[in-house]
């Protein structure tokens, strides 16, 4: 089983709505999404070139992501909200992690 690129998924958090600001027009919403990580566990047993892979990984998306604008001026700059990786869930094979990343706006400026 052969693991030697590390490899990144995106995928999409529900939309939270808030209460109306202003107007029943305009509310605030966060849309929020997580990249899941997954690097080889196969060099070594205690995981350690694996930690090191996904200590990498991690600076390099999180470098990419925040503070981005999406759609020019429709979005606040994305924040990252927390890592929710597992340790205890690696396998022999893979090590994974997860980043959650949302970034907002409001239904006026959509």
């Amino acid at each position: 089983d052969d693991f030697s690129v590390r490899h990144a998924f995106v995928v999409r958090a529900p939309m939270e709505v808030g209460q109306p600001m202003l107007s029943d027009l305009d509310q605030g919403i966060n849309l929020g999404f997580a990249v899941a990580i997954a690097v080889s566990n196969t060099a070594d047993d205690r995981g350690q070139d694996a930690s090191e892979a996904l200590a990498d990984c991690i600076a390099e998306i999180a470098a990419a992501l925040i503070g981005w604008t999406p759609n020019g001026a429709l979005f606040a700059p994305i924040l990252l909200v927390g890592e929710t990786g597992d340790y205890t869930d690696w396998t022999r094979a893979r090590a994974w992690t997860q980043l959650d990343f949302t970034a907002s706006s409001t239904t006026a400026a959509l």
